[in-house]
């Protein structure tokens, strides 16, 4: 019986030491910056990755339902974005619509969020050639041992993509103290 606690406790402290860090959010904590390093102050926009835009600047959004902008889309068209802005937000019809040209470029649109006193993005939109693949990373910079939690659509403009384009999205955390 003892040898069997022992071995149920060995396995436990080896899962705690393999896994990630959690915080109260529940999602993982992918990096906590030690040291000095301060937190960035700017946004940055890297890679393939053309222009940042403010889909409105008319009105205040309400997120309807964000599985869709949680998983990352792809927007090629009027018609697509359209669609997709009357299906997350209320009350999109009481506000100006930033147009975008979809002659010239394609939309990344993806939610994050982040706690901390205050946040910064590193937007990255990279061709990985080897998994013939775009990916749009977000790394999220969350500065300050704050709990605020918010919530950002980031709406990323890059060239054409085809549209048989597979595009991964993923999200990072990266946690500096103050």
């Amino acid at each position: 019986m003892r040898s069997i606690t022992i071995l149920l406790s060995t396995i436990i402290f080896l899962l705690t030491l393999s896994s990630c860090d959690k915080d109260d959010t529940g999602l993982p904590t992918d990096n906590q910056v030690q040291g000095d390093q301060e937190c960035p102050e700017e946004d940055e926009l890297a890679g393939l990755a053309l222009e940042l835009i403010q889909v409105t600047d008319s009105c205040i959004l309400t997120i309807d339902q964000n599985d869709q902008l949680t998983d990352g889309v792809v927007i090629r068209s009027d018609s697509e974005y359209e669609q997709l802005l009357n299906t997350v937000f209320s009350g999109i019809e009481d506000c100006v619509i930033t147009p975008v040209d979809f002659g010239q470029y394609s939309m990344l649109a993806v939610l994050t969020g982040g706690s901390g006193c205050s946040r910064t993005y590193r937007r990255e939109v990279l061709e990985q050639q080897e998994e013939d693949l775009i990916e749009c990373r977000i790394t999220i910079r969350e500065c300050g041992g704050c709990e605020p939690w918010a919530q950002v659509v980031h709406w990323i403009l890059v060239d054409t993509l085809p549209e048989n384009q597979e595009v991964l999205f993923t999200t990072r955390r990266e946690s500096y103290d103050e």
